[in-house]
């Protein structure tokens, strides 16, 4: 025999049953992210054993990781304006 639970929703402020089925929700905690796993590396063949190693050997060689690439600024082009649109606006500039 199962029973019904409830919590407090505080956006609400009101009680909710709460679904079992529903999948937990999102905590706001503290996060622990695991170090990288070994690898060989394809440059020189070394195993590369964690971040701080793979940051060095990136940086000793000259490589960049895909997606973290600089990439150098866009150039925006404006469509070009219209001969009788150039002359309302330099109308209105010689006021």
């Amino acid at each position: 025999m199962s029973r019904e639970r409830y919590r407090w929703n505080r956006d609400t402020q009101r009680v909710e049953r709460v679904d079992d089925a529903a999948p937990p929700a999102v905590s706001r905690g503290v996060m622990v992210v695991g170090d990288i796993q070994p690898y060989k590396a394809t440059a020189t063949g070394e195993v590369i054993g964690g971040r701080r190693q793979h940051r060095e050997y990136l940086r000793a060689h000259g490589l960049t990781e895909v997606g973290n690439e600089r990439l150098p600024p866009r150039k925006i082009e404006h469509p070009p304006v219209a001969p009788d649109l150039r002359a309302v606006l330099s109308g209105l500039s010689r006021r």
